[in-house]
């Protein structure tokens, strides 16, 4: 009678151990769960707010047409320049890596300067004369804080800008390490965009900004 108690006791211990195990592994799962949940609950929410917060910067800076580099309007610039100078500030008021749409708003707004219509298209050779003789701004610093073109191999719209906003001529043999050459047609929403572009591709790359 005796073992048979003691065993119904053993039984019913292990019973009660059993049980509590798995309730303790049900809590600690559903525990898991809960903060997994909250987790990306959290940055769901962070994201959401990032992205109107982004939209509402891009949209004021695109309605303000204002340098927060240059402290001055675009409108005051030569168009050239402006274009330039509005694919640079753009890349300091967004994240490593925007939405499309973003390069695609900057385009939109290079195209609302006067004489900066997706319809005026030159080749990029003058551009970057008119780049270079722009009057009223020193571009200089601005490309002096740029990634140097590389000095072999392709080059790209960003780096024969970035040449141009150093003061120097662009040489032939840059030029000709351009893929489509100096000659090439294009307005300058288009080039605003391309540099745009490229030099974002550049900082995700670990090149400096």
């Amino acid at each position: 009678m005796l073992s048979r108690n003691i065993e119904l006791g053993n039984t019913l211990q292990e019973s009660l151990t059993t049980s509590q195990k798995t309730l303790a592994t049900s809590v600690t799962q559903a525990l898991t769960a809960q903060q997994d949940w909250v987790q990306k609950a959290i940055a769901s929410a962070k994201a959401q707010q990032d992205a109107e917060r982004l939209r509402v910067s891009a949209l004021w800076w695109s309605e303000a047409l204002y340098s927060p580099r240059l402290r001055r309007s675009y409108r005051e610039l030569p168009p050239a320049a402006a274009a330039v100078v509005m694919a640079l500030d753009l890349i300091n008021l967004t994240p490593r890596l925007p939405p499309a749409s973003v390069g695609y708003l900057l385009a939109e707004t290079v195209g609302r300067l006067p004489e900066a219509g997706f319809d005026r298209q030159r080749p990029l050779a003058e551009w970057l004369d008119a780049l270079r003789g722009a009057s009223g701004v020193d571009l200089s610093p601005i490309g002096a804080a740029l990634c140097a073109p590389p000095a072999q191999g392709r080059v790209s719209v960003r780096d024969v800008l970035t040449a141009t906003l150093r003061g120097s001529v662009v040489d032939a043999t840059l030029l000709k390490r351009l893929p489509g050459g100096a000659d090439t047609p294009m307005s300058l929403p288009k080039l605003a965009h391309a540099l745009f572009r490229q030099e974002k591709a550049l900082i995700l790359a670990g090149g400096k900004p």
